[in-house]
């Protein structure tokens, strides 16, 4: 699974494609790293998103008591 402060966000996949092979703790722990580190960059591109958002609307703000 792929989570950020206990909320699902998505769940990474791996595929053995040649044979059938066991998975060993090492494995395991690669993925963990690996779904954290996607974690952190939805949570990143989410935040940029959110202030760019509240950047407009203060941009948005200020044009109009410049005008009132």
């Amino acid at each position: 699974p792929i989570l950020f402060e206990g909320k699902l966000l998505g769940v990474l996949c791996c595929e053995e494609m040649k044979e059938n092979r066991k998975w060993e703790l090492e494995d395991r722990h690669f993925g963990q790293t690996i779904a954290g580190i996607i974690a952190i960059i939805i949570e990143l591109s989410s935040r940029r998103k959110a202030e760019k958002a509240l950047q407009l609307s203060e941009e948005r703000l200020r044009f109009v008591m410049q005008k009132a």
